[in-house]
């Protein structure tokens, strides 16, 4: 099978670099997969899940911002956030739901705070796939 090189890095880590078969990266406006052979490209990344495929299978991680280089036989990921599905915090997502819903129930709340709350129960329930995606696969 033909693969290539994937490395995803953040400014304090390199958390994967390994042989791959395939990609796949949030953008802002749409998921993107790539390839062995994918033509050059630099984009900008979204939040959610990433995915790609190993050697072991299929892994998963959330990423949340960033850029992408796809070069001929190497992917290099820069990403603001990573976080392997065992260090996503499973109460912070809980937090985030509760937040939100107690929000959504007042009366008296602004907008900003309800779009900052609703913004947070994205993030936790993109998190929450990572989570699920992983345990489906073991």
């Amino acid at each position: 099978m033909i693969k290539f090189v994937l490395e995803v890095h953040t400014i304090e880590r390199t958390v994967v670099k390994e042989e791959v078969s395939l990609v796949n990266v949030p953008t802002p406006v749409e998921e993107l997969t790539i390839l062995p052979g994918h033509l050059p490209i630099i984009t900008t990344l979204g939040y959610g899940t990433l995915r790609y495929r190993d050697a072991k299978g299929e892994q998963y991680l959330f990423i949340s911002g960033g850029f992408m280089e796809v070069e001929s036989e190497r992917v290099v990921i820069l990403a603001d956030l990573i976080e392997r599905p065992e260090e996503i915090d499973e109460a912070e997502i809980e937090a985030a739901k509760k937040r939100a819903e107690e929000l959504r129930k007042r009366k008296d709340v602004d907008v900003r705070s309800l779009a900052s709350a609703q913004a947070d129960l994205n993030v936790a329930l993109r998190k929450s796939r990572v989570i699920e995606r992983h345990r489906h696969r073991r």
